[in-house]
């Protein structure tokens, strides 16, 4: 399929450069054989920019982000601190910024509302990652959480590595190495997708299927209620290729709580192994871009509260395909555990593999 040149950022590692928290950050950058590169920058252990080759081989932008460091540091509006994000210790909400495990109650720090959100004030959204290794199509990271700085328990140290392959397939892989004592710990990778190659384009254009057959219903605060609701005859079926316009644009309750979608899907025949969760693909620009995971749900959030006038972006002009464990996990037995046995560790992958459409 033909198309247009798609301009891509021209991105200056000097802009990324600088000192936060004591700790040096700097811009990476991974390329492959067929032209496409990725740039990360270990604030946040953020993936800046994925750029990626049409049918024509012509590169353009298929994630948003920010051109400099002072972009990455924006307090406002939603989701913007996220933005290409690793998250942790804990992705998503956990209700009242609290839990108890074996009759200790943990209190961490409040960041949504009344909640905690993605790991509080101290998550991975706000940290330095050190640099282990960083090669030409892959880069290593390491971060250690401890109970002092976000409240959870123990210490948890977390190796994380970004590869880029050949076939144009950017391998998320961690692993998380409990300390002394029994923790938590969940993860995801906060990358907001637009394969129209257009920050100014909306993501309702393009078409999605996830594959799973039960979403989580969310409260007024949006916690998971505990149940695992179905998903047939509601906008929340993408278990078939549909167009996000037509899905977003029904009336219902869970909708016009988020102003859209902010839900979590319960992957089907969860089996910890990486398996295909989700497909998104723009007809327009001939591209697609599959998820693969690891991991029990995915988070669907389509950028409901972004602001032009704040952070450039428009409303829904990216889409995130959060793969983790359920959120408020802690306080809901009946979700799968993510809990991390003292001396243990856990592994967790994800794949974004970028592609045409035949």
């Amino acid at each position: 399929m033909n198309q247009a040149p798609q301009p891509y950022r021209a991105l200056e590692r000097s802009a990324f450069q600088g000192s936060i928290h004591g700790a040096q950050v700097d811009l990476f950058t991974l390329r492959n054989a067929s032209g496409a590169f990725v740039k990360v920058c270990n604030y946040g252990a953020r993936i800046v920019q994925i750029v990626m080759p049409n049918a024509s081989g012509v590169l353009g932008d298929v994630a948003l982000g920010f051109n400099d460091l002072a972009g990455l540091q924006r307090p406002s509006p939603t989701g913007v601190p996220s933005m290409g994000a690793f998250i942790g210790r804990y992705a998503n909400r956990i209700a009242h910024a609290r839990f108890s495990m074996d009759g200790i109650i943990y209190e961490l720090s409040k960041n949504s509302g009344e909640h905690c959100i993605h790991g509080g004030a101290s998550g991975t959204r706000y940290a330095v990652f050190s640099v282990v290794e960083h090669l030409s199509n892959r880069i290593t990271l390491q971060h250690r959480f401890t109970q002092s700085t976000d409240g959870f328990p123990g210490d948890l140290d977390l190796l994380l590595t970004y590869a880029l392959d050949d076939n144009n397939a950017l391998n998320v892989s961690w692993q998380a190495q409990a300390g002394r004592v029994d923790t938590l710990g969940n993860f995801t990778s906060h990358v907001f997708f637009n394969l129209g190659c257009s920050t100014q384009s909306s993501i309702v254009n393009h078409s999605l299927q996830i594959n799973a057959s039960r979403y989580l219903p969310l409260n007024h605060a949006l916690i998971p209620t505990g149940d695992l609701a179905e998903v047939g005859n509601t906008p929340f079926d993408f278990r078939s290729p549909q167009l996000i316009r037509d899905q977003i644009s029904r009336e219902h309750p869970q909708l016009a709580l988020c102003g859209g979608y902010d839900h979590h899907f319960a992957v089907d025949d969860w089996d910890h192994k990486l398996k295909t969760v989700a497909t998104l693909t723009v007809p327009t620009r001939g591209r697609r871009m599959t998820v693969h995971s690891t991991e029990p749900g995915v988070q669907l959030f389509t950028a409901n509260g972004l602001s032009a006038a704040q952070c450039g972006f428009t409303p829904r002009s990216g889409v995130c395909l959060e793969p983790s464990y359920f959120p408020d996990s802690p306080n809901q037995p009946q979700f799968p555990s993510t809990r991390i046995a003292a001396g243990q560790s856990r592994s967790g992958e994800i794949v974004y593999a970028f592609g045409l459409l035949e």
